[in-house]
């Protein structure tokens, strides 16, 4: 008895103190300036690396067939606003129309010039609408999510659109007139001149394609492990001793699923799939 006695109070003693140690490690790594992100369980799960691919945005649209469509120029840059023609001028494909700054406004197709939107001579931001412009003949008008306005900033980068009718053509070529605008349905839109020798009638739906970039060899990440789609954005990123760091970082293409990463992160820097919040920015 003696003996199966001291064997119960050993194993006691050792229960104990091995729950003592574990409560007083986890009451370590409780410690707010103190967290451990390598010691959380599933971390590998919660961790990606920057890595180097490729990044093709195609963007895809629900889009309808109208006529003699409307659209808007914009601003190619930051200047001084100079038009070169006035409203109910007709232009042609191809015409200088304004210059804002050095950089030229150039129509994209046939059509007629609907509104000047700014005066002569005033400077103007990047982007705004300075033109109100009618096209001839026929153009599928895709419509924008707002979750996808930010993939459309640099009408530069894509000029060309690829489309296809409900029941109807497909795979065919469209010219994209300016940038998204608002339409007076308070909707984004972004309009595409189909050719005169591709049969169309007015109303009918189908898809419209846009490459807006391409990129090759670049850094990327998740779109997920940022706080942020466009432009800028920030990240956490792991540590060597495991805990969390802010970090911003200047943002390139996306496909919608992952983000080129133009600086602030290195390759094969950690970041942490569950991204910071407004609040880690914040300083004082």
């Amino acid at each position: 008895m003696r003996d199966v006695s001291t064997r119960i109070t050993l194993a006691s003693v050792v229960i104990i103190a091995t729950i003592g140690i574990f409560h007083f490690g986890l009451a370590g790594d409780n410690d707010p300036g103190k967290q451990s992100f390598a010691d959380m369980e599933g971390v590998e799960s919660s961790v990606v690396a920057v890595a180097r691919g490729d990044i093709h945005s195609v963007l895809t649209l629900n889009a309808k067939v109208v006529s003699r469509p409307q659209y808007q120029l914009s601003a190619p840059q930051r200047g001084i606003f100079t038009p070169y023609v006035g409203p109910g001028e007709r232009v042609n494909g191809g015409d200088v129309i304004a210059t804002v700054g050095e950089r030229e406004i150039v129509v994209p197709v046939d059509g007629v010039v609907v509104e000047v939107k700014e005066p002569d001579g005033i400077s103007v931001a990047s982007g705004i609408s300075v033109f109100d412009m009618q096209a001839f003949g026929f153009a599928l008008e895709g419509q924008v999510a707002e979750s996808d306005r930010y993939r459309l900033l640099d009408s530069d980068s894509y000029s060309e659109g690829r489309g296809l009718i409900d029941k109807g053509p497909g795979g065919f070529d469209c010219r994209l007139l300016g940038g998204p605008y608002v339409s007076v349905e308070s909707e984004t839109v972004i309009t595409c001149s189909v050719a005169d020798d591709i049969r169309m009638f007015d109303g009918l739906t189908g898809l419209l394609a846009i490459n807006t970039s391409s990129v090759h060899g670049v850094l990327t990440l998740p779109l997920s492990s940022i706080s942020g789609s466009s432009d800028y954005g920030a990240v956490s990123i792991v540590m060597e001793d495991g805990s969390l760091e802010y970090r911003e970082v200047e943002l390139g293409a996306t496909d919608g699923s992952r983000i080129e990463v133009r600086s602030g992160l290195g390759e094969g820097d950690k970041v942490s799939l569950n991204p910071p919040d407004l609040k880690a920015g914040l300083t004082g």
